[in-house]
């Protein structure tokens, strides 16, 4: 187990957004959502479209992109405003907040995912001010099972980190749930999911019935089970609470 947390963001990325990050293609002449061009003078500098890549834009004009893409809605940013942004962001404290302010200043819409926009939304005032949860997602093999832990302050995640744990099965990882909760002082509820499982889930804004239905198969379980957070599960499944 990792002896202290650390701000492992890029993890964060990859396991909150598994399947947005890994599906990037070039830009379609079928879409029709917005395209956003970061220019330097003439120059492209950067540029985003949601799980899409724009790679080969870097260093064309933008008269050469609006040309090719005139069917596209363009949003363009100068270097320097965005450079001034980035000096504002630096004095948020983490990686989630940073991409928010972004994506605000911007007017980009913001796929949350689902976990995190109920624990930043009315979860918030059921549970404790501080918490950890633990999620442990389970590859084909053990050796490619995945422990992630993070804590909550304030409907916030304020700490995420990879462990290396090698132990299986409900009662070594109940273990590892008290093992956390007193190392750190916090309450820890712990979740059990095939990888395959939070792909999908990830990959919608609102998995929520699918997720229940997952619980009553057992093939998401809660470690321990709490029927507090079982009944928040059902809750916002079917009542969107």
């Amino acid at each position: 187990m990792a002896s202290e947390l650390t701000h492992d963001w890029q993890s964060f990325q990859g396991t909150f957004y598994p399947r947005r990050k890994a599906q990037a293609l070039p830009a379609s002449a079928g879409s029709t959502s917005p395209l956003y061009v970061v220019v330097d003078g003439v120059r492209v500098v950067s540029a985003y479209g949601e799980g899409e890549d724009l790679g080969d834009w870097i260093g064309c004009t933008y008269a050469e992109i609006s040309d090719r893409m005139s069917h596209r809605k363009l949003v363009v940013f100068d270097r320097k405003q965005v450079d001034e942004w980035m000096g504002s962001a630096a004095g948020l404290p983490h990686f989630y907040d940073q991409t928010g302010f972004f994506r605000e200043k911007a007017a980009m819409p913001l796929h949350r995912h689902f976990l995190l926009e109920s624990l930043h939304g009315w979860w918030q005032k059921v549970f404790p001010a501080s918490y950890g949860i633990y999620l442990r997602m389970e590859g084909e093999t053990e050796s490619q099972h995945s422990d992630f832990f993070l804590t909550v302050r304030r409907g916030r995640v304020d700490s995420y980190v990879g462990l290396d744990i090698v132990e299986t099965g409900d009662r070594a990882i109940a273990d590892t749930v008290k093992a956390l909760a007193d190392r750190h002082l916090l309450k820890v509820q712990g979740f059990v999911v095939s990888q395959k499982d939070w792909a999908e889930w990830s990959d919608t804004s609102y998995p929520w019935r699918r997720v229940v239905a997952a619980l009553r198969a057992k093939t998401l379980r809660l470690v321990p089970f709490r029927w507090g957070v079982a009944g928040l599960l059902v809750l916002r499944a079917f009542f969107g609470i």
